[in-house]
């Protein structure tokens, strides 16, 4: 499986050790990068318009899936396929709004994903009692 990961923003440390997690879950449930699955990172910062161009470019290139890291990542997968399965994580973005999905309980297309506030807290910081 090739899986395209677009995000916005730096290519940092901490994308990195966020990111772990998700990687060794995929291992967990068999896929192995180099053997059966192939991560291609494309990371960078820019507006909606740098991620339309660059989504194309992995849609072209024929990507199984695309993980689309924040809003703008997001935009730029949703108006570029219809037919390529997108996992969202965008944390700031109403789907509805933005015309993404249908609905919350039967969204349709080929988008599915997270979003809203986070879930825990982000490393090195507490939570708020």
């Amino acid at each position: 499986m090739r899986l395209a990961v677009l995000r916005g923003g730096p290519d940092d440390d901490i994308f990195r050790e966020n990111f772990g997690p998700f990687v060794r879950t995929l291992q967990a449930k068999g896929f192995a990068e180099g053997t059966n699955l192939t991560l291609d990172y494309r990371i960078r910062p820019g507006g909606v318009d740098d991620f339309n161009g660059l989504t194309q470019s992995v849609v072209n290139e024929g990507v199984d899936a695309i993980l689309a890291i924040g809003p703008v990542a997001v935009r730029g997968a949703a108006r570029t396929t219809r037919s390529i399965p997108i996992v969202a994580v965008d944390l700031e973005t109403d789907p509805i709004a933005e015309r993404f999905v249908s609905s919350l309980g039967r969204p349709g297309g080929n988008l599915t994903g997270r979003r809203g506030r986070r879930s825990c807290a982000a490393p090195g910081r507490r939570r708020a009692s």
